[in-house]
């Protein structure tokens, strides 16, 4: 900045325009200071000066200054809001459930936590297996940016039902020929996820029970009260885990 001192009298008179680095020096030094009004703007005229207000992001203080509509010149500075140093989501990882999650965030500054006035959350891809994402936008008078979060949803646990019935062989056909027993008519299952299949597990050796769940009963076994085990597995798929549940068939022959 221009300055001009006079040497008139014992003691320096510093003359600059206001705020320029005459003032400054003057008055760092003790000296007299005495103003030749405001700077004049490059572009012609005085300075138009406006606020500019720069908000707050996630890594940036917000502040305002003063800004020369004209020739872009600056002149004070003033701190504004905190950066938004934390957004926490309130948990990583969730089940599936078939609806929409929508986990909370928060987001503080060193000011503490941040009201929900000065942000939004966008969520997407939130109900079926796999990353979710939300978006948290600032906004208001204070704060600008956005940053996106991601959490898990992870398949649920089987919903199989499986509810064993008391089947009856006739000794007279089976003294004659294998009998078979069907699905049906020795087991309900509803509610499975994914492809369901069966395997005894214990019981007598003349009673078997194939992958599809049909029984059979090999000629020859006497009369009388049978029990076998049978795992009943559901395999699950792309929002259910893999389940299975074992049950105790009675067979009776007589």
């Amino acid at each position: 900045s221009t300055f001009y001192i006079s040497f008139v009298d014992p003691q320096p008179i510093i003359e600059g325009y206001d705020g320029s680095t005459a003032e400054n020096y003057a008055g760092v030094y003790g000296y007299t200071f005495e103003s030749l009004g405001a700077a004049p703007c490059p572009k012609g005229g005085v300075h138009e000066w406006t606020l500019v207000n720069h908000k707050a992001t996630f890594t940036d203080y917000g502040y305002q200054e003063m800004v020369c509509s004209k020739c872009g010149a600056k002149n004070g500075v003033a701190i504004g809001a905190m950066p938004v140093k934390t957004v926490n989501l309130e948990k990583s990882s969730y089940v599936y459930t078939g609806k929409a999650i929508t986990p909370a965030v928060t987001l503080e500054s060193v000011d503490g936590p941040l009201a929900k006035e000065y942000y939004t959350l966008s969520y997407s891809n939130n109900v079926n297996v796999g990353t979710a994402t939300v978006k948290v936008t600032l906004k208001g008078d204070y704060f600008t940016g956005s940053k996106t979060l991601t959490f898990k949803i992870t398949p649920a646990s089987n919903t199989l039902t499986v509810k064993s019935k008391k089947p009856t062989v006739k000794y007279s056909k089976l003294k004659k020929k294998n009998q078979t027993i069907a699905l049906k008519n020795w087991v309900t299952v509803s509610k499975a996820q994914g492809k369901v299949t069966y395997k005894k597990s214990s019981g007598n050796k003349n009673i078997t029970v194939n992958s599809s769940g049909k029984i059979t009963v090999k000629k020859g076994l006497k009369k009388g009260t049978y029990k076998i085990k049978v795992k009943v597995t559901a395999a699950g798929n792309a929002t259910y885990k893999a389940g299975s549940k074992t049950v105790t068939v009675t067979i009776k022959v007589k």
